[in-house]
């Protein structure tokens, strides 16, 4: 199922207003005439509203990357794929040629079949003259015991008493060294198997073919990428801002929040990795439908405070190092005193002086 992400970034003025489940654009400044003592005066609203300390990077959505190759190594038969191409789960891509493997297992069957003889052969020689110098010995101890045996007879018997020395040890061995023979070849027929058992490249994913290496006839080695493919189904956020240094998942864990604004809708996000370029990437959290290739802008909170008393940052006056706002009250502006907290550079937070949330606060023009 594609899965995909219609998303394009909300504005710097959507993005300070927060990110609640539905995320709103922050309250504008509300603004009247001073009707008729301060006629033509603009005012703001002291209001509640969370400050943040952000800084953004953008970036775009993209697909996730699969590489694929060979299980194991070969020359191509037939490749089924060119760039461009639209695949599905289970396509085969390519097939690597059998008639060199096929080749190798006749010749060395043939080989394994003349190795047989030769130790059928052996063998049989080995019995025969087992059987001659049983045969002369039997007869030798029978003329010994008629007193009939020659000096030269019984050198023949002892001689071949020698030779009987071990003779079923030596049987034994030609035995098992034609075991073994075929052993080895049983192992080299397996060995050589494996490319026609795996010699077939297919797809686990749905996606579009952007690199294909391989045509009829080329050699591949086993596990060498030969075909990407970006999958249809799931994507990612990568970020190509070169104005951030590239963020490590350690210093993607020491901001407050880290959220990605697509069309208006504020997503939250984990650090996936950094790719080959460089690029810090983040995965997209939930079950929201992505569009590949939609530009994301990310926020990154380095510090938050929710709901509290701001006023915009232009109304704030500063006189050495005392800050201060004029407050109307009737349609008169009157100076007042502030201690100011966090600013987002829009709106900043007053946390001490006679100031409440409705009061309207003079905005100079």
């Amino acid at each position: 199922m594609k899965k995909r992400l219609y998303c394009a970034v909300a504005s710097c003025l959507i993005v300070c207003g927060g990110c609640a489940a539905d995320v709103q654009a922050p309250q504008a400044i509300s603004t009247k005439l001073i009707e008729p003592a301060a006629a033509g005066v603009v005012v703001a609203t002291a209001q509640c509203r969370d400050i943040k300390s952000v800084s953004y990077r953008e970036g775009y959505v993209v697909p996730v990357i699969h590489e694929l190759g060979f299980y194991v190594s070969g020359v191509v038969g037939t490749c089924n794929v060119a760039v461009g191409d639209m695949v599905n789960k289970y396509d085969v891509l390519g097939v690597l040629d059998e008639s060199e493997a096929i080749s190798t297992i006749d010749e060395k069957t043939t080989d394994n079949e003349y190795l047989n003889l030769k130790y059928e052969y052996a063998l049989a020689v080995f019995d025969a003259e087992t059987e001659e110098l049983t045969a002369l010995i039997e007869n030798v101890s029978n003329k010994i015991a008629a007193g009939t045996a020659t000096s030269e007879e019984m050198k023949e018997a002892e001689l071949a008493a020698l030779k009987m020395v071990d003779r079923d040890k030596t049987r034994e061995k030609i035995l098992s060294d034609w075991a073994y023979a075929n052993e080895q070849f049983e192992n080299e027929i397996a060995y050589i198997n494996v490319p026609i058992t795996k010699n077939i490249l297919i797809t686990e994913y749905d996606g579009m073919v952007i690199n294909c290496e391989i045509t009829k006839g080329s050699s591949v080695n086993a596990g060498q990428s030969v075909i990407r493919i970006a999958d249809l189904g799931q994507s990612y956020i990568q970020l190509n801002d070169s104005s951030m240094t590239d963020i490590s998942k350690a210093g993607f864990e020491l901001y407050a929040d880290v959220n990605a604004y697509i069309n208006g809708e504020c997503l939250g996000v984990s650090f996936k990795g950094v790719d080959g370029a460089g690029n810090t990437c983040l995965n997209i959290e939930g079950d929201t439908e992505l569009n590949n290739g939609d530009y994301v802008m990310v926020e990154f909170v380095s510090a938050q405070k929710l709901s509290v008393l701001s006023v915009p940052s232009e109304t704030v006056f500063t006189e050495g190092s005392q800050s201060y706002v004029y407050k109307l009250v009737d349609g008169v502006r009157n100076r007042v005193d502030i201690v100011t907290g966090m600013t987002d550079g829009m709106y900043t937070e007053i946390t001490s002086g006679d100031i409440e949330e409705g009061d309207e606060i003079y905005v100079p023009q």
